[in-house]
């Protein structure tokens, strides 16, 4: 073979050699651009690039959905924008209006999306340090018009979702388990009973510096919706263009209502402030949060929360709380009605039965706002006995629990009859008790001068579907019904006095008598909502407690405190 032949078919050789190491790189690169620029250098491209084929799901076909978005509460109260897509904490606005009609210059009339009072409340806890930063605040929603030069496809030709309405949410006092539950979520989901495409509203929380939702957080959201309920953060991810339209893998809920991956939308609501709703619907959304947690079958799922002794054989609770049959004709035992003890051919009842109400006393976490005396509270409350309007006997089983966790609440409201405890955030769990239920409100002495202590049971009467009683005792006695806390301890120690904020956290100590006037209010009232209403009218709901002398109404204007009760001479 000559040299000549030998050139050309090593040439040969080699050509073939570069074009398999191409091929190669193709297959390990599995990344396009890679691929075309191994190509280029190979000089051995003979047609376009074959496309990657990718793991994930297939595309979900596109619907249209024709919404009455003005059939809602959310256009009144929240700010409403269209044609937007979300990217990194942005809204893009693709409407014209925003961009100059001729000439260059800045965009025009972009909406100022930036909270007001109290919802810019939000607070960063430090890494690996229990301190917080309590001005951390929430940000503007940053808003521009869209760009020619979007990052990415599905920003530069957006597909708007008609499906899917975002309403981001700016939250107040977030870290709070009550404003949670009962100024946030509990609006909301109002505001959602409200609306007409309640089952397409996504809901998107603000959070800052694009932190996650807290855990205490998404467990009370997440029970309005059959979507995730993300964090602004989250949602508006930048995603690569071949996730856009899919089914994201791993995830408990879908993201929007179509179930795939969409930043782009035709409607979406920013909510600035508080939503003016028709109603403020707290029981009817605890009702809600009970059911998505497993509801009263968490009695025995979380046995702890049971009364001591018989946690293992906890069952299943009535619907409703006992109180609601107090009020009725008392039960009598089927072997009694079988053997015709109860009166004429054994239909009337001997009213000999004791029904057993369930009384739970809220343990609080940490060392303030303890009920000092709970255990001789506990003791005495076992032993009581009271007979119903109705000639029904009464008695109680009562313990003390800690609300650790939102099961433990959720699973010691649906077996209480009554809680007790200190006001707080704890009694917010009231909203998870079944109808009929009451809860006791024990408020520290001094604590009363600050309006905010009514705002429990104010909000709850506001509810005019609410089957849950809210009552409240005021300890007035001056030496005797209360410790400090623990900082008022201290400052008092280092010569500190007169500090305003010391009584919200005071310990208490509650007089049994006192107590067992409120008991007695709640058995005769018997869960029935009109009554409790007609108490709540001319003040017959709540109590002032003195020192020595039996508690005295408060009154209907809900302005009486023990500071205005002792100058005045109703209490010792």
């Amino acid at each position: 073979m000559s040299d000549e032949k030998q050139q050309r078919l090593t040439a040969w050789w080699a050509a073939i050699f570069l074009c398999v190491l191409g091929l190669c790189l193709t297959f390990l690169a599995r990344d396009e651009s890679v691929v075309e620029l191994a190509a280029d250098l190979l000089g051995c491209r003979t047609r376009e690039p074959v496309p990657v084929k990718l793991a994930s799901q297939p595309t979900q076909p596109s619907i249209n959905c024709s919404l009455p978005i003005g059939q809602s509460v959310f256009p009144g109260s929240c700010e409403l924008l269209q044609n937007v897509c979300l990217d990194q904490g942005t809204v893009i606005l693709y409407g014209p209006q925003y961009r100059p009609a001729n000439g260059n210059g800045p965009p025009i009339d972009l909406p100022t999306l930036e909270p007001v009072g109290r919802q810019k409340t939000f607070y960063l806890q430090y890494w690996h340090r229990d301190n917080i930063h309590m001005k951390q605040g929430l940000p503007p929603l940053k808003v521009r018009p869209a760009s020619a030069t979007e990052a990415r496809q599905y920003l530069a030709e957006p597909s708007f979702s008609s499906c899917t309405v975002p309403v981001v949410f700016y939250q107040h006092n977030s870290f709070n388990f009550a404003h949670t539950l009962r100024d946030n979520a509990a609006r909301f989901y109002s505001a959602l009973k409200e609306t007409a495409w309640e089952q397409h509203a996504k809901v998107v929380l603000m959070t800052g510096g694009g932190l996650p939702i807290s855990a205490m957080n998404l467990a009370l959201w997440q029970p309005l919706s059959n979507m995730s309920v993300d964090s602004m953060a989250d949602f508006s991810v930048r995603l690569p263009d071949e996730q856009i339209g899919r089914r994201p893998p791993g995830r408990a809920q879908p993201p929007t209502f179509e179930g795939v991956e969409k930043r782009c939308f035709q409607t979406m609501f920013v909510c600035l402030h508080d939503i003016a709703t028709a109603n403020w619907q707290l029981h009817a959304y605890g009702q809600q949060v009970v059911r998505y947690y497993g509801g009263q079958k968490l009695g025995r799922t979380v046995p702890e929360a049971g009364p001591p002794g018989q946690q293992k054989s906890a069952g299943v609770p009535p619907p409703e709380s006992i109180l609601r049959q107090l009020g009725k004709v008392p039960i009598v035992p089927a072997s009694a009605s079988t053997r015709g003890e109860g009166g004429r051919n054994g239909s009337e009842p001997s009213g000999e039965e004791e029904q057993i109400l369930q009384i739970v006393f809220q343990k609080r976490a940490g060392e303030d706002r303890q009920l000092v005396n709970a255990a001789d509270l506990v003791k005495a409350c076992n032993t009581w006995r009271f007979s119903a309007p109705s000639g029904a006997r009464v008695r109680a089983l009562c313990w003390e629990l800690e609300l650790s966790s939102l099961e433990v609440g959720i699973a010691a409201a649906q077996q209480a009859d009554i809680f007790v405890g200190a006001h707080g955030a704890n009694i917010a769990n009231a909203w998870l008790m079944r109808p009929g239920s009451s809860v006791v409100e024990l408020t520290m002495f001094g604590f009363d001068d600050n309006p905010p202590h009514m705002h429990l049971a104010y909000r709850n009467s506001l509810d005019k579907d609410t089957q849950v009683q809210f009552w409240k005792l005021l300890l007035c006695d001056r030496n005797g019904s209360w410790t400090p806390g623990t900082r008022e301890k201290h400052e008092l120690a280092a010569g500190k006095s007169g500090d305003p904020s010391w009584p919200k956290y005071r310990n208490l100590i509650v007089r049994w008598q006192s107590l067992r006037t409120v008991l007695e209010a709640v058995v005769e009232t018997g869960g029935d909502m009109l009554q409790y209403r007609q108490r709540w009218a001319v003040g017959r709901w709540w109590w002032l407690s003195g020192a020595n002398q039996a508690a005295v109404y408060g009154g209907p204007q809900r302005e009486m405190t023990c500071t205005k009760a002792l100058r005045e001479g109703l209490v010792d």
